[in-house]
């Protein structure tokens, strides 16, 4: 299903959330006020994150797009699934190659098994179609399980 939103497509399959990627990590303790901060960013839309250049708000741009992809390739066949790489994930919600990085080797566990787990190899991203135009990251952080609206008069 090209173009459609992966939340949008597993409402009408009905299908479940899977339950990666939900927390944010740091390799580094993290402070109240830091906690506190990814929570915000947690309650931002997407478009409001990318404009954004703290490390905390590139981390949530970063886990909503490692989510969106296991979302998708959960939801496809094998052929339209998409192996989770630094490229990837600048395609679809932009940043620096190390800041990518440093996420997905704090997650590499649960994307190596989530790739083991659909068989999916590094070969499948040679697609005649960009990712952009198959796979997009929801604009609303209600879209995905762990984020909340905005409050009100927050900006």
């Amino acid at each position: 299903m090209p173009g459609i939103c992966v939340q949008e497509y597993l409402v009408h399959q009905r299908l479940s959330f899977s339950p990666i990627f939900f927390s944010p990590r740091s390799t580094s303790s993290r402070s109240q006020a830091r906690r506190h901060d990814s929570e915000r960013y947690a309650a931002m839309l997407t478009s409001k994150l990318a404009g954004m250049k703290a490390p905390e708000a590139g981390n949530e741009r970063y886990r909503r797009a490692v989510y969106t992809l296991t979302q998708w390739n959960e939801a496809h066949r094998p052929l339209e699934r998409w192996y989770i790489t630094t490229l990837a994930i600048q395609k679809l919600v932009g940043g620096r190659k190390e800041a990518i990085n440093a996420y997905l080797e704090t997650h590499e566990d649960e994307i190596n098994a989530h790739h083991e787990r659909l068989e999916i190899k590094p070969s499948f991203n040679r697609k005649p179609e960009p990712i952009t135009e198959m796979v997009h990251i929801a604009e609303e952080p209600t879209a995905f399980p762990w984020g909340q609206a905005e409050p009100v008069g927050e900006s």
